[in-house]
């Protein structure tokens, strides 16, 4: 439980400089694969816990629309995505672990 707290924390940190991050940067790819990476760790995470509050498959279908936007090359989108979607997601697990 501890290891999925430290890295919703990281994670939910990072997401509230999302725009910034997209807009200053000339690397998005970068940008994108830290979130890759960061969902993946918390996804396993998630899993191992198996607590009924923490909704894998409304977790997922976030992702399903971000990786819609990476496809469209939309990154307003996923920017949006991010910080009202899945942003309040992770701290409401946050809240309940």
């Amino acid at each position: 439980m501890m290891e999925l707290k430290q890295i919703l924390i990281e994670t939910i940190e990072k997401m509230r400089m999302i725009r910034e991050d997209l807009l200053n940067s000339n690397e998005n790819n970068s940008i994108i694969i830290l979130y890759i990476d960061l969902f993946s760790k918390i996804a396993i995470a998630a899993q191992s816990l198996q607590n009924e509050k923490l909704d894998l498959d409304e977790f997922n279908e976030k992702l399903s629309q971000l990786v819609s936007s990476l496809e469209n090359q939309d990154f307003d989108l996923f920017g949006d995505l991010i910080e009202y979607e899945v942003r309040p997601l992770l701290e409401y697990w946050y809240s309940v672990i």
